[in-house]
């Protein structure tokens, strides 16, 4: 029974990630979480600070749901008044539970990035980030069952004669990222970012205890880009990418969404509903939309699976519902207005008048 233990810890590590091919926590919505998906683009938005909640539940039709939560908050400070530089922070806090064993995931992760300042005409920034975190693994061993609890019929009173070897893994985790965030065209209606970030630098050794397995998690690569087209007072385009790979498995994930802002003549844009849709390659299609009121954001997504996990039951099980609610924004820089942040352009300076 000792191999099959090892067996089982092994696959606890490299078969409960995600159903999408990728090992570490991940979001529909991964264009609102950026410590999940590049250090260095901590801080690319509009306003001084942002903090948000994601909420996913998955294969919500079976009996032990894939649910995930975060909280996340970032900042940014002025280091260099002069030319405009400035520093970003961030810190996130993860939860994830999975399976019959309710396979627990929990992480606490820091992030900072150096944002300089390139081109003040189209608001260009050269970014670099570095992140840092705990890293936690439980299981309930009480929910395991073993074939010596199978007598005529499966019987939990039944001593399963084995002394398990696990039952929590503790690690910290260090990532790295770089990014470039500008626009284009001479009002700088076409706004962009591209981004490159590598997770678990130091291949963060799995140890169950007592010694009986070790995996050391594979560094996790990820490249990102996103591009905003404004169209109009009234309309822009928002679209995101992001490709990851954690070896042996990849993830790719792109689409947009379609932005109305209502304008009333005279008056400060404070209301915006976006809608589109991303596909997960060869996992699934997401509707989604979101709703901006002042401030305050929140977007709604459903995974329509289409691999092959969609036929497993009724057929519905690998769907997943998700929600985001994100508030963002500004200091009060009346005694020296010049220790405000300029602001990075990706997102559309029509919906948030308080950028700059």
């Amino acid at each position: 029974m000792k191999n099959c233990l090892k067996i089982v810890a092994a696959g606890l590590l490299l078969g409960f990630g995600s159903n999408s091919f990728a090992q570490d926590i991940h979001f529909s919505q991964f264009y609102e979480n950026s410590i999940l998906r590049n250090p260095a683009l901590t801080g690319i938005f509009s306003g001084d600070y942002k903090v948000g909640l994601d909420y996913r539940d998955q294969w919500g039709s079976v009996a032990n749901p894939y649910r995930t939560v975060s909280a996340t908050a970032e900042t940014r400070i002025l280091a260099n008044r002069e030319v405009g530089d400035y520093v970003s922070i961030g810190m996130g806090a993860f939860y994830d539970k999975a399976g019959a064993i309710d396979f627990t995931s929990q992480e606490i992760y820091a992030s900072v990035a150096y944002n300089k300042a390139m081109n003040d005409a189209h608001n260009s920034y050269l970014s670099v980030g570095f992140t840092g975190g705990y890293m936690a693994r439980f299981v309930d061993m009480n929910k395991m069952t073993f074939s010596s609890q199978y007598v005529n019929g499966y019987d939990p009173s039944n001593a399963s004669g084995e002394t398990a070897p696990f039952k929590s893994l503790h690690n910290f985790d260090l990532g790295a990222g770089i990014s470039l965030n500008s626009s284009v065209d001479v009002d700088n209606r076409v706004n962009y970012y591209l981004g490159a970030s590598v997770y678990h630098l130091n291949h963060p050794t799995q140890i169950f205890n007592g010694g009986y397995t070790q995996v050391k998690l594979p560094m996790k690569w990820q490249f990102s880009a996103g591009v905003n087209l404004v169209f109009s007072e009234h309309f822009s385009l928002a679209l995101h990418g992001n490709y990851s790979r954690q070896q042996p498995y990849n993830e790719t994930i792109y689409g947009g969404l379609l932005c109305y802002h209502g304008i009333t003549p005279g008056l400060p844009s404070i209301f915006a509903f976006s809608f589109g849709g991303f596909y997960r390659y060869q996992d699934a299609f997401i509707p989604t939309i979101k709703i901006d009121y002042a401030n305050v954001s929140f977007g709604y997504s459903y995974d329509a699976n289409n691999s092959t996990l969609s036929t497993s039951g009724s057929g519905s099980t690998a769907s997943a519902n998700e929600i985001t609610f994100y508030i963002r924004g500004k200091y009060n820089h009346k005694n020296n207005p010049r220790d405000g942040v300029m602001c990075p352009r990706f997102e559309n300076e029509i919906l948030y008048p308080f950028n700059n």
